[in-house]
């Protein structure tokens, strides 16, 4: 969008300049600013009056280089109303605003924040299992990720209180918070648990040490899924031996 407000600004930079060269040249041909002025705007916005058109083809060289510069102007002006249409039809997310209607009729069902692969492969299992879940990041790419593999998602972080509404945590009966950051996992349960003291929160958790302040802070049950993998492992390994 960066590069749009940069058009944006170069052109009407372009077009203001165009304007002001443009009066000054009819004005010195014709001696009458209110014509230049009038034949100028009416050049750069592209309008076909008899009084413009009898100034283009004039053998006046002044008037007909305004003239020139008049259209160069009007394709300035043309770039930024379609570049302004464009930025406001992609600021438009369709999927995310049918996946916040879908979230509103939410009920008895689990919010997962963020998403990763844990989330993504528990969200699927849910919706193997008919229990509804809402997929909750702040990322975009990956909320549109999650969307095209037909998983509810909204581009929204949990770790804020008017998120979480977002996702009906009023009506939800748990709440998976996988941050590898134990902070915004205690975040997460403190929000949750203050809008929704029935809601159950599982939280991930990088260290052991961390478990009291997580279950203060709301959580009913850890996980730690290195030391998950780390068990399957080696329990592989042993049968092996």
């Amino acid at each position: 969008m960066a590069m749009f407000h940069t058009i944006h600004t170069i052109t009407a930079l372009a077009i203001v300049a165009i304007f002001i060269i443009s009066v000054a040249l009819i004005e010195i041909a014709t001696h009458n600013m209110f014509v230049a002025v009038i034949l100028s705007i009416t050049n750069i916005i592209g309008a076909t009056f008899a009084p413009t058109a009898a100034f283009a083809y004039t053998d006046n060289p002044l008037v007909f280089t305004a003239f020139v510069l008049g259209l160069v102007g009007n394709i300035a002006l043309t770039i930024i109303v379609v570049t302004f249409f464009y930025e406001v039809l992609s600021s438009i997310d369709v999927d995310q605003w049918v996946a916040k209607q879908k979230a509103k009729r939410l009920k008895n069902h689990a919010i997962i924040t963020p998403i990763n692969g844990i989330s993504i492969r528990l969200a699927r299992k849910l919706k193997e299992n008919k229990i509804q879940a809402v997929l909750m990041d702040n990322e975009r790419r990956k909320v549109k990720k999650a969307l095209h593999e037909g998983l509810l998602a909204l581009n929204q972080d949990a770790t804020y209180d008017d998120s979480l509404k977002k996702g009906r945590i009023d009506s939800a009966f748990v709440v998976f918070s996988l941050y590898e950051n134990d902070v915004s996992n205690a975040f997460v349960s403190i929000a949750a648990k203050k809008q929704n003291e029935k809601c159950s929160v599982i939280s991930r958790i990088k260290t052991l040490d961390d478990i009291p302040k997580l279950e203060r802070a709301g959580t009913k049950r850890v996980i730690m899924p290195e030391a998950a993998i780390g068990d399957e492992i080696a329990g592989f390994i042993v049968g092996k031996l």
